[in-house]
This record gives structure tokens, C-alpha cells and sequence, in this order.
């Protein structure tokens, strides 16, 4: 007989060596989801199980999300061959000519874009100072899909020369360098060891564990960043909670997320990349990431979304649906490619008539 007022542990079921437990309702509003894709299996790395996806229909929310669950002590089962713990990339071969001066160019346009929009000055932004204005290059950077990709590149952060910036799941601290370089104080958290050991092996200063466990002190950071973190988190909204904790007052946190209502997602269904079962744990739209922010202390709330790596997707998800799998930095074939690039600026140009097609569902908050 249950004790009562204590509440009963759920049932638990193994899938494949990685235990699990039921998730019918929505974490966010308590709706009881609509089962959308059955049978999903990791279609990347292997992880063991069979994964459902449920959907609510609470259209103030519509939060996505993976049911049953893996509990929190086995869903490391599901990284044992993640992409973190690959070597570093060797050198590729030179590319020629031609290729070497668009990238010269695109490089040169892009720092006179983070100059102009950010306040980062580089030896590449004075040099195209020389030849343009910053709003004529802002203007013209405006014009191009590699925007999202440039402003994702410094997360979305003014420049502060001395800030101190906080990235949850920094992997192997790449982005972390890149800040680095342009004057900001860095620190990383990660649960993965093999991502820790490569990040370290740059001189980076990442600790091990849950942002929640770690005991930082409050109103520590001037700014907190993610990429594709949330999604893999069990209690998204105590995570966030504890970043506005441990935010200076007007800190900014900038997060990325893939977007469960974006325009691939709706073209290829339960073959989009992103659902990425039994790592993905919640999906989200505009609107429970907009609630969830607002409850986790955050003001001044409004998400949108982007095209940035949408070509890439295209590729993974394509793969998904015609063999059931994709392998990570595989070859593609140039006809790919180019289409690939196609359907991206293709969404680029539905999301003039409507913002939340994009793929990754972005949120820049302050505290």
C-alpha cells in the first residue's frame, strides 16, 4: 500500500539496455499529448530502443516531446558514439583559386558585419572599412541567407571586452575560442568526459556536471549561451530557472533550438533529422519556448527562428527517408548540395510571409 501524501515512483520499462518511463502529458500545461510518430529508432548513432513522440494540443503551447522517457541515470547509454567524441577534424585540402577569394570576400563582408551590428573589430573589418560603409555591408548582409550563420557565430552578443560568458554544453569549446578570441572571459559546462577532455586540451576552462549541481553564485555572468542544449534537457524549466539565477541583473542569455513547427520538419515528417530519438527529449515551438522563458523569470520574451543549417538538414533528412539513416559528415553529392542550398533559401523566402518556418527556434533574453 502507497504511503499517503507520498507520491508513486512511475513504472519502469527497458528499451535496449536504457530504461524508460511513460510521458503522456505535456511538462508545460499538463495536456495530455496526441501520439504523432511511433516506432522511431536513432537514426544516427545507433543508441538503443524504440521511441514514440507525442504532440499537445494545446495550441497556446504545442509543445513535442519524447514518450516514454529515458531516466536521467541511463540517458548517457544514448551518447555512446555521439559526434563529441570524435577527434578533431584533419586538414582538408587546399581549395583552389577561386574558392579561396569567395571565401576571402565572404570573410571580409561577415567582420564588417559583426563590426557594424556587434562592435567586433578584427584585422578583416578595418581592412573592408577601407572600402565600404558598415550600413551599406549591413544592408547588403541582410540580403544573404549566411546571416543567420554569422550572427550565430558570436551568439548574438554585443561585444565586451573582459565579459564573462558561460556555454552550457560547450562540446569541445569551439565556439568558446571563438569568444575567447574577441576579448570575452569563458567558462564551459559539459556531461560529456570525452567533449571535456578536447575542449581542456585547447586551454579552455570547462567543468564537468549539471549547470544545476555546479553551485555557481548568483548574478555571476554576464551572459549564458546554448546551442541545441534545451532539448536534451529532463526539466527544461528548472534549467532555465538557474540561468536566470546565476545572470547579472541585464544579462543576456542567448539559446538555439531546433524548431518543431519549421518548414523541413513539416516537408519530411517523422524523417526530420531533429527528432534525433532518444537524445531530443522535448522539441519546441514559438510558444512553449516563449513560456517557458516567462516562467523561468525572463522579460521581454519573443523568439524567432532561422535558416541556419537548413541545407544540412535537407541532406540528413533526405538520407533518413530513403535508407533510415544518415551518417554524420558524410559525402554528398554536388547535385545534393546545390538542392539542398536551394530549399534553404526556398524556406528563406516562406518565412517572409511566415517568421516560424525557420528551423531553429532562437530566443535573446535578458535578466
Amino acid at each position: 500500500m502507497a504511503i499517503a501524501g507520498k507520491a508513486k515512483a512511475p513504472a519502469q520499462e527497458e528499451r535496449g539496455g536504457i530504461r524508460s518511463v511513460a510521458g503522456p502529458t505535456c511538462f508545460m500545461c499538463g495536456s495530455v499529448g496526441a501520439t504523432i510518430y511511433e516506432n522511431l529508432s536513432d537514426r544516427a548513432f545507433d543508441a538503443p530502443g524504440s521511441w514514440n513522440v507525442r504532440r499537445c494540443p494545446n495550441p497556446k503551447c504545442g509543445l513535442w516531446w519524447l514518450d516514454p522517457v529515458p531516466v536521467q541515470d541511463d540517458i548517457w547509454k544514448a551518447y555512446r558514439s555521439y559526434y563529441t567524441h570524435a577527434a578533431p577534424a584533419r586538414a582538408q585540402d587546399k581549395p583552389g583559386f577561386f574558392k579561396q577569394m569567395y571565401r576571402a570576400c565572404m570573410a571580409r563582408v561577415r567582420a564588417a558585419y559583426l563590426n557594424g551590428k556587434y562592435g567586433y573589430s578584427t584585422e578583416e573589418t578595418h581592412w573592408t572599412d577601407r572600402l565600404v560603409n558598415d550600413r551599406l555591408v549591413n544592408w547588403f548582409a541582410c540580403l544573404l541567407p549566411q546571416i543567420a550563420e554569422w550572427d550565430m557565430s558570436v551568439m548574438f552578443l554585443p561585444a565586451r571586452l573582459g565579459g564573462s560568458v558561460l556555454e552550457l554544453g560547450c562540446g569541445g569549446g569551439d565556439l568558446l575560442c571563438r569568444l575567447a578570441a574577441l576579448g570575452w572571459r569563458t567558462e564551459g559546462v559539459d556531461v560529456d568526459r570525452h567533449a571535456i577532455e578536447n575542449a581542456r586540451r585547447k586551454g579552455l576552462n570547462v567543468k564537468a556536471g549539471r549547470v544545476e549541481d555546479l553551485g555557481y553564485p548568483s548574478d555571476c555572468f554576464d551572459a549564458v549561451i546554448m546551442v541545441h542544449v534545451i532539448e536534451h534537457i529532463h526539466d527544461p524549466r528548472r534549467f532555465l530557472q538557474e540561468c536566470h539565477r546565476i545572470l547579472k541583473p541585464g544579462g543576456q542569455l542567448s539559446l538555439v533550438t531546433p524548431n518543431a513547427g519549421s518548414f523541413l520538419h513539416r516537408l519530411f515528417g517523422r524523417s526530420w533529422f531533429p527528432l534525433e530519438p532518444p537524445r531530443h527529449l522535448h522539441i519546441f515551438t514559438i510558444a512553449a519556448i516563449k513560456k517557458l522563458l516567462e516562467e523561468a523569470g525572463f522579460e521581454t520574451v519573443h523568439p524567432f527562428t532561422t535558416i541556419r543549417d537548413a541545407d544540412g538538414l535537407v541532406a540528413a533528412s533526405r538520407s533518413i527517408r530513403r535508407t533510415g539513416r544518415f551518417t554524420l559528415g558524410s559525402a554528398q553529392p554536388l547535385w545534393l548540395r546545390m538542392f539542398a542550398r536551394m530549399l534553404q533559401v526556398f524556406e528563406w523566402l516562406l518565412m517572409i510571409v511566415d517568421r516560424s518556418l525557420g528551423e531553429e527556434l532562437t530566443a535573446v533574453v535578458r535578466k
